[in-house]
């Protein structure tokens, strides 16, 4: 569904982070926004962006779903899905 559009990178990814297994992990939210810089920047974290989106957990009120949200709607999640041929959704 992913290949034919069927369904969007957002779509699938909301899929896997969210089912009950992945939950069933129980990640720290460090390791949870490490997660997130490999599944959809192809990378691991920087400093300065990996420190800012924990404040935002951990000062702001920012819910995993929100920093999800702000990962897949990011430009760098849209560059990663068009060289992939994903519609990013």
């Amino acid at each position: 569904q992913l290949w034919n559009h069927a369904r969007s990178g957002r779509e699938v990814a909301f899929g896997f982070v969210f089912s009950k297994e992945f939950q069933g992990k129980n990640l720290s939210d460090a390791a949870y926004v490490e997660y997130l810089y490999k599944a959809f920047f192809d990378r691991a974290s920087d400093a300065a962006g990996k420190a800012d989106w924990l404040n935002r957990m951990h000062t702001q009120g920012y819910t995993r779903e929100e920093v999800f949200n702000g990962f897949v709607g990011s430009t760098e999640f849209d560059r990663l899905c068009k060289k992939y041929g994903i519609v990013r959704g």
